[in-house]
């Protein structure tokens, strides 16, 4: 588990205070401020919906280790981060980024990408895009066999496999972690649109959505699924995940 995480006021005044927020962001200062008597510490004034992007690795049959990893960050954040990580792909020909594509040099990076350079042209970059616009990041691997070991089939079931299990587990660590940073708000989950992995992320969701008050320790806002090639952020979570697994 990793991420540059700070306390709510810091991470509210960097989106109120960023290059790209508008200028009329100042009545939003204002109404914050406001909003809130004093007896309330500064650190614990923002209340925001945070987004939440996760990918995956290792899900394929014949893999020994599962991973689910992802970053958090502020819709703001996101909004910058998104025409950013377009740019620098299209500085090389490239639509979307798979790391698994990218390290296995197939598929677009099958041709042109032996040089060393030109590969740490590309990534470097990215991974700056990254870090500069996240504000978290957190990510689980379990051995196929160690799940097998603790889970018969009916739990298997239940729990949505490996990778429901490891959706649940980053949904409770996010939770975990706004909690020791006293940062009050809501997640926006999103997923890649995979159909099996789908489903198994969405018993995990169904199984909390029934609890009110399990939906609100957790911070879940929402749950989302998309696909990476038009929601960029997934691309990153994509790399972290690759990392993560290995």
């Amino acid at each position: 588990m990793g991420g540059g995480w700070g306390v709510a006021e810091t991470i509210g005044n960097n989106i109120l205070d960023s290059e790209d927020a508008p200028e009329h962001n100042s009545y939003v200062r204002e109404s914050v401020w406001l909003a809130f008597p004093l007896s309330v510490l500064p650190g614990q004034r923002f209340v925001m919906v945070l987004s939440a992007y996760f990918d995956e690795s290792g899900t394929h049959n014949d893999s020994k280790t599962v991973t689910v990893a992802g970053y958090l960050s502020t819709q703001s954040l996101w909004s910058a981060f998104d025409p950013e990580w377009r740019r620098i792909l299209s500085c090389f020909g490239l639509t979307k980024f798979h790391m698994t594509d990218f390290v296995a040099k197939k598929d677009d990076f099958r041709e042109g990408w032996e040089d060393e350079a030109k590969r740490r042209a590309l990534l470097g970059p990215l991974l700056s895009t990254i870090n500069k616009h996240v504000i978290g990041s957190v990510g689980v691997s379990m051995l196929r066999t160690d799940y097998d070991a603790a889970f018969d089939s009916k739990a298997a079931v239940r729990s949505g496999g490996p990778y429901g299990l490891g959706a649940t587990w980053v949904l409770l660590q996010l939770a975990r972690i706004m909690g020791f940073t006293q940062m009050q708000g809501a997640i926006k989950y999103v997923f890649e649109d995979a159909p099996r992995r789908k489903a198994a992320v969405q018993k995990a969701y169904d199984r909390v959505k029934v609890n009110p008050g399990l939906l609100k320790a957790l911070r879940v806002e929402s749950l989302s699924f998309g696909l990476k090639a038009h929601y960029v952020p997934l691309q990153a979570a994509d790399v972290l995940a690759y990392e993560v697994r290995r």
